[in-house]
């Protein structure tokens, strides 16, 4: 309580948000690790791969999906041909 009503407004005023003090990240940190512990047939390494699975998302962490584009080669068979 004493945090909230004495620090809360320097900390807003200071980073912008509460969301940096959020623990979301931690949280989906332990989900994601659990799920790769449990998911392993052979858990003798699963800490690697804990850790090695954290570094491929952060650096994933900048890319955006992009759609596929595909081109219909012989239009008549989507418009006759097809039914």
């Amino acid at each position: 309580m004493h945090l909230i009503a004495y620090h809360l407004p320097f900390l807003v005023q200071k980073h912008g948000c509460l969301k940096t003090f959020t623990g979301q990240g931690v949280e989906k940190n332990n989900d994601d690790a659990k799920r790769i512990f449990f998911q392993k047939s052979n858990k003798w390494d699963a800490a690697k791969d804990i850790l090695c699975t954290e570094g491929r998302q952060w650096d994933l962490k900048q890319h955006e999906w992009e759609k596929a584009t595909s081109t219909k080669r012989k239009l008549e068979y989507w418009g006759h041909e097809i039914s």
